[in-house]
């Protein structure tokens, strides 16, 4: 007689306490906002994990259902005999019938969202294709994912070419951590360029014209603190400042670097497939961005541009230029090939420009003696040649403002002319001409 009442007492305890758990799970209200489904599995998994049978789950069900979804189970109480057929019965009442045509539509048209990760995007899109369809196939999934993926992995996906849905995350978790150290290592790079950059501004800064009327003493001591800054510059920086120099003068400036002659650098050229096409490149290392003219990027088969004009300051510290949109385009050089997110521009010197982000990402190589460009694709070193540069173009151009010119005096001048007006170093020639 006391193990029957100890028995009976574990068993109400037993109740007790499963039904104080069972009451804390979410309940359902059979509204149209939610998912019937997702319900079902959470409640199942809680179950299960209390170790309830299916005679169980039945008997406790109740206490997880309110508003029309408690009405629903008590006025048809006796045609749900078993776990399973109360399941089945659910799913029919209170699932919408045209859920798994709304949820194949979201996975057709799911793109992942620029601060999602990989990782995110791909559960989000497996979670849609299993309310789509239980039964999807691995190969209706891949494509899925595939096509959802945002343009900056895309491609290199595509020449991985996973075959599963397994494959496709670790090759995209893979290429999305190399491409965040390779930002990061370039957000380095270019916060160790900044403080020369910054001594040069000073060192320049001297040569407004505001500075010419300085005393004798100031502009001494200016260019004693010049030089020493100029010499500071030379040791951070292996990219020679643009000089200063006086007209018809072969001795040094009041720059204290500047050399004795003009440096005129010339620029790089390749010729590579830019989407398919080829096209006359620029490589520039005073440009932290890449650009490509419009018209050009037109003519290719580029993906859809995202017009947001922003403005970008120029290296002079003063000239703006505008750019349309940011899309990336693929460069294809032999049979490698690589990427990059471009500004797109009406007016550029070049069709295409690439700069530090573009030299920083692949570790480019300028190898102006040899006259070719090296570029590192993964393992494989590309080796292009340098084209021939462009040919000096003569621009008309009259200056904006009338301006008094000192004898060996050198000064910067706002021209107009037929490309973009802007601040430009105006060097006269020996004769000028009225």
């Amino acid at each position: 007689m006391s193990n029957l009442n100890q028995d009976d007492v574990f068993g109400s305890l037993r109740s007790q306490l499963l039904l104080s758990h069972i009451e804390k799970l979410p309940k359902f209200t059979g509204r149209s906002k939610q998912n019937v489904s997702k319900w079902l599995r959470e409640e199942n998994q809680a179950m299960h994990l209390l170790k309830l049978s299916d005679t169980e789950k039945l008997f406790y069900i109740p206490s997880c259902l309110d508003a029309d979804a408690k009405d629903w189970f008590f006025d048809n109480y006796h045609f749900v005999p078993s776990w399973s057929l109360f399941v089945q019965k659910l799913l029919d009442t209170f699932e919408s019938s045209s859920k798994a045509d709304i949820a194949f539509n979201r996975s057709r048209q799911y793109q992942q969202s620029l601060h999602q990760d990989v990782r995110q995007y791909y559960f989000e899109l497996m979670k849609l294709c299993k309310e789509a369809n239980p039964l999807m196939d691995e190969s209706s999934k891949l494509q899925y994912l595939k096509d959802g993926l945002k343009s900056s992995l895309r491609f290199d996906i595509l020449l991985k070419n996973p075959t599963t849905t397994e494959e496709f995350l670790k090759y995209a978790q893979k290429i999305e951590e190399l491409r965040s150290l390779d930002e990061q290592q370039g957000m380095m790079e270019q916060s160790s360029q900044q403080q020369p950059n910054l001594i040069t501004t000073s060192a320049r800064s001297s040569n407004s014209p505001a500075n010419y009327a300085r005393t004798s003493q100031t502009n001494n001591k200016t260019t004693i603190t010049r030089h020493n800054l100029s010499n500071q510059h030379r040791q951070n920086n292996r990219t020679p400042k643009p000089p200063y120099r006086c007209y018809r003068c072969d001795g040094s400036s009041i720059d204290g670097d500047a050399p004795t002659r003009l440096l005129n650098p010339s620029p790089i050229f390749i010729l590579a497939k830019v989407n398919q096409v080829i096209t006359k490149i620029m490589f520039d290392t005073g440009s932290a961005k890449s650009f490509i003219k419009k018209s050009i990027l037109e003519q290719t088969n580029h993906v859809n541009i995202q017009f947001k004009q922003q403005s970008y300051l120029m290296a002079d510290g003063s000239s703006t230029f505008y750019i349309l949109g940011t899309p990336e385009i693929f460069i294809e050089f032999e049979k490698s090939c690589t990427s990059i997110i471009v500004g797109v521009v009406d007016t550029l010197c070049v069709d295409c420009l690439l700069g530090m982000d573009y030299i920083n990402k692949y570790y480019v190589n300028l190898n102006n003696k040899e006259k070719q460009v090296q570029i590192h694709i993964q393992d494989i070193i590309v080796d292009l040649p340098m084209e021939n540069t462009m040919k000096t173009i003569n621009v008309p151009g009259r200056a904006n403002a009338f301006t008094y010119f000192h004898p060996n005096q050198e000064k910067p001048i706002q021209i107009i002319s037929h490309i973009s007006s802007g601040l430009m170093l105006f060097s006269p020639a020996d004769a000028l001409k009225s």
